[in-house]
């Protein structure tokens, strides 16, 4: 077959062509999203990976400085889209990109965040011999017939290997600057990166029997690259081609159904046989325990199935409370109906309770008789679009709950909690308690004292409590203490200090001498001074001092 435009071969069901796609229309079809930015990176003059641009398809086509760098050797686009990344900074949010030395372009790179999930992508490699472009496309194409495989949206000729890329697609979006509704490709959420990394290495496995060349085992990532159509393989001196294969797209359900990609579930049924050995406490050693296989340790002490009697409760409880609070009303006024119905939906839903259709509608005509069939299916649509989760506030607001119902509810929505005082007053009620405590029992230890405080409610380290019961000691041997006169007529010696020092020392609130910086430089001072003048001077001056 001659190197044409056009690659045109026969199967059992009729006859396929392969178009070929210019540079533009197969940046267009991989890109489609808005906003969607393609990493244009590759081997540098050095021999090092660099990136050389982040930009949208119309504004890769128009750059004065990308051309020369999109016809060289060694360049590769990113097949998932990327976004403009954002980094925190100290004046806020600022941009997370950065410059380009080769073209002046902005880059953003692809392990910041990616986009959109473009296309599901097998690479088969034939690099153990002679590669035959034509004989090795018609195998991998008979094989995916036979196989019941989808049949592939591009096909690229990569030098000594070739692509198989099957676009993805998502709902359609209305479009506001278009003006009309878009099929946007998946976005890269983590759950559904998770799902895409999955069919990636189902496809790869799909492909392992080729007669041409074998999948690669790495290309099972969503940030992977593929290179640039145009652009020039140095190992096999032949330009990269990009072919059309047919128009279809696909869901990411779809191409799990179809590669065999099961949704992870997790099973929370009992085991029957720990049953009569569980004891339901975390201290359980049943034979549903965890362990470590390396050190043969106990990785938690929590048995499965604490766990998943836990799972159960987590959606069972609230599904069972708004079934109680049915009861208790008897039916929903207006106002709150519909939410009901809708919240009992979205639980039973989460619960994975059988026929969710006939179960809304019945519970909808035993409690909101007054709500037509259009609004209990409306309800079930919107629950089945519901991912999140609503918080206890926000059902309570709704349905109107009050405390007389909430009291009656077990097991649902706990009473609100009062509100807590301001710091000031918790740090004035741990002081009472100690000092109470200290009153009572001078040598209070602090374990003694970290008991206390969580009797009361107030749960603290031992470092702080040992801080709390150093301070209230302080206060109470202080020597400059004037809040007793008990204290003060037994320690006259106290007395004449402070009046010595109210007379010719100007001492701060550490007790230091101004005059010299010590610390208690002044109190050896007043011990001379009442030496020489005597025992009487000092009673007679204590007295005076008592009579003022």
């Amino acid at each position: 077959m001659s190197a044409a435009t056009v690659y045109s071969f026969p199967t059992s069901s009729h006859r396929h062509e392969l178009i070929l796609m210019s540079p533009a229309e197969v940046i267009q079809a991989f890109h489609r999203g808005t906003d969607a930015l393609i990493n244009i990176e590759g081997i540098g003059d050095g021999g090092q990976w660099q990136m050389f641009a982040s930009a949208t398809a119309a504004e890769l086509f128009k750059s004065s400085t990308l051309p020369d760098v999109l016809n060289g050797p060694g360049i590769y686009f990113s097949l998932a889209s990327v976004y403009r990344s954002q980094r925190r900074a100290k004046g806020g949010m600022v941009s997370a990109s950065f410059v380009s030395p080769v073209t002046g372009h902005e880059c953003f790179k692809r392990e910041r965040g990616l986009q959109w999930l473009n296309t599901v992508s097998v690479d088969i490699d034939a690099h153990g011999g002679p590669f035959d472009f034509d004989s090795a496309v018609q195998e991998a194409l008979r094989y995916t017939l036979a196989a019941g495989l989808p049949f592939p949206s591009i096909v690229c000729n990569s030098g000594r290997g070739l692509w198989l890329h099957w676009l993805l697609t998502d709902r359609p979006e209305w479009n506001a600057r278009q003006g009309r509704a878009v099929n946007h490709p998946p976005g890269a959420y983590s759950n559904l990166r998770g799902l895409h990394s999955r069919i990636l290495r189902a496809a790869v496995q799909a492909y392992k029997g080729l007669r041409q060349g074998t999948a690669d085992s790495a290309c099972t990532d969503s940030q992977r690259v593929a290179r640039f159509p145009g652009s020039m393989n140095a190992a096999s001196g032949t330009r990269c081609q990009y072919y059309r294969a047919s128009d279809r797209k696909y869901t990411l359900p779809e191409m799990a159904e179809a590669f065999g990609v099961h949704a992870l579930k997790t099973s929370l049924e009992r085991d029957h046989v720990n049953a009569m050995e569980c004891t339901g406490q975390k201290s359980c050693k049943c034979s549903g325990q965890r362990w470590n296989e390396k050190t043969g340790k106990a990785l938690k002490p929590v048995c499965l199935s604490l766990l998943r009697s836990a799972g159960r409760a987590r959606w069972l409880r609230p599904l069972s409370g708004l079934r109680q609070l049915a009861e208790i009303r008897g039916k929903f006024s207006q106002g709150t109906r519909h939410k009901a119905v809708y919240l009992f939906a979205v639980l039973a839903r989460r619960n994975c309770l059988p026929d969710l259709q006939g179960q809304t509608e019945r519970f909808a005509a035993s409690y909101c008789p007054a709500m037509s069939a259009a609004a209990v299916r409306k309800c079930v649509r919107s629950a089945n679009k519901n991912t999140g989760r609503i918080r206890n506030a926000v059902i309570v607001d709704w349905l109107k709950i009050t405390d007389t119902e909430l009291s009656q509810i077990t097991g649902w929505i706990k009473p609100a909690r009062a509100p807590k005082g301001t710091r000031k007053t918790a740090i004035a009620a741990r002081r009472e308690i100690l000092s109470n405590e200290l009153k009572l029992n001078p040598k209070c230890s602090i374990r003694r004292a970290v008991f206390l405080l969580a009797q009361a409610g107030f749960c603290l380290k031992r470092s702080q409590v040992a801080e709390y019961l150093r301070s209230l000691r302080r206060d109470d041997v202080s020597p400059l203490s004037t809040s007793s006169e008990g204290q003060d007529r037994k320690n006259p010696v106290s007395v004449l200090i402070c009046i010595q020092g109210s007379k010719g020392h100007k001492r701060s609130n550490t007790g230091t001498s101004t005059e010299t910086g010590h610390p208690h430089q002044h109190i050896g001072q007043d011990k001379k001074l009442a030496a020489t003048i005597g025992i009487k001077t000092v009673m007679s001056e204590v007295l005076d001092m008592e009579n003022i």
